[in-house]
């Protein structure tokens, strides 16, 4: 679903076509506080809409979640993002939602893969240094009773 919401404007004509504009935005754009200081595992557009997947890892799984925004283009033509929605947008934004989700669970299903085939290699590795300390410990005992 990746197609541009536009508004056409009457100074310019049918032909061209601009990305509507907030008028009297009285919210400023939020950073993503908790997500600031990285990427999102993946982004989902629909026009001027966009979900953004996070992955948080915890001690023992790791975990996705979701934000919502629309963007905009403010009084001097920046871009910027809002969590506020019109009505117009919500059946879109519901699709979005559900488009996320399934997403969502693609990527919670590749940790689940990714963290499985490490803890396999771990154990791979780990079953390689007992067995190398067993046969060690066994060359060790056959040259004490040598001497």
């Amino acid at each position: 679903m990746e197609r541009d919401h536009t508004e056409q404007t009457s100074s310019r004509g049918p032909q061209h076509e601009q990305p509507r504009t907030e008028p009297h935005q009285t919210e400023q754009p939020q950073p993503e506080q908790e997500h600031s200081h990285k990427q999102p595992a993946d982004t989902l557009r629909d026009g001027h809409l966009k979900s953004a997947i996070w992955r948080n890892e915890t001690e023992n799984s790791v975990m996705h979640s979701a934000t919502f925004s629309r963007t905009y283009r403010d009084q001097d033509g920046n871009y910027r993002d809002s969590q506020s929605f019109a009505g117009a947008d919500l059946l879109r934004l519901s699709e979005l939602a559900r488009q996320t989700y399934t997403r969502s669970n693609e990527l919670q299903r590749e940790a689940i893969r990714e963290n499985s085939e490490r803890e396999s290699e771990e154990r791979k590795a780990e079953f390689k240094c007992q067995r190398g300390e067993t046969h060690d410990a066994i060359r060790n005992q056959e040259r004490d009773q040598e001497r």
